[in-house]
């Protein structure tokens, strides 16, 4: 994983009570055992440079691409999948761009309204956010930090909005500049209904699908 704490509780997020049991029961008794290194620089390096066994290891990252465009992976995380292709490692990489782009609507807005300081902070990109009718645009906003954390990775802030983010009004594009910060993955430490995960379907299947994928590897 690239993140342990964070990866780890979204997994867990995305799992039926069942499979939550499991997790525990299986890390309790150690046949479960989760690596972080802090991002995909240090992913790439351990499943480069050290042995892994293809019957028992399962390696799950971020794709970090831009709305539209498949060819946008970062170019670490496509390292990541070619030597995972390569040393017959299974993996998974996401669909969308990060695991905070799989919040559901009921979480995001328990974060932005659980206290005054968030609620004034967000609540305008919040609304805007909810109105977005582009799944691929709402998928790939970078839910962290924003606009501005893309402008240098495509060449200035005029060709991002035109070339990936143009589903958003214009005289609406500055609310977007900032994201929801960097705590927005708390949210999968909180529980939630998973009638309100499965409205998303399309997410919790995904997801909900590698966890029964590393189930089946233990």
């Amino acid at each position: 994983m690239e993140n342990n704490r964070n990866d780890k509780n979204f997994l867990n997020f995305f799992s039926d009570n069942e499979q939550q049991y499991l997790l525990k029961d299986l890390e309790a008794s150690c046949e479960l055992v989760y690596w972080s290194g802090g991002g995909t620089g240090e992913l790439k390096k351990k499943i480069e440079n050290e042995d892994f066994c293809s019957t028992t290891s399962y390696v799950f990252f971020d794709s970090d691409r831009l709305p539209f465009d498949s060819t946008s992976i970062q170019k670490a995380s496509k390292e990541i999948e070619n030597i995972c292709i390569s040393k017959n490692i299974k993996y998974s990489l996401l669909q969308r761009r990060f695991i905070e782009s799989y919040v559901p609507m009921k979480s995001l807005s328990g974060y932005v309204y659980q206290n005054k300081k968030n609620k004034k902070k967000y609540n305008k990109l919040f609304q805007e956010f909810s109105k977005l009718h582009c799944n691929d645009t709402r998928h790939f906003y970078n839910m962290k930090v924003g606009l501005k954390g893309d402008i240098g990775r495509v060449g200035g802030k005029q060709k991002l909005i035109k070339t990936y983010f143009y589903n958003i009004p214009s005289a609406k594009i500055q609310i977007f500049e900032n994201g929801f910060g960097d705590k927005l993955s708390a949210v999968y430490e909180e529980k939630m209904p998973i009638s309100e995960k499965m409205k998303d379907i399309e997410g919790w299947t995904e997801i909900n699908g590698i966890v029964k994928n590393i189930l089946m590897v233990i």
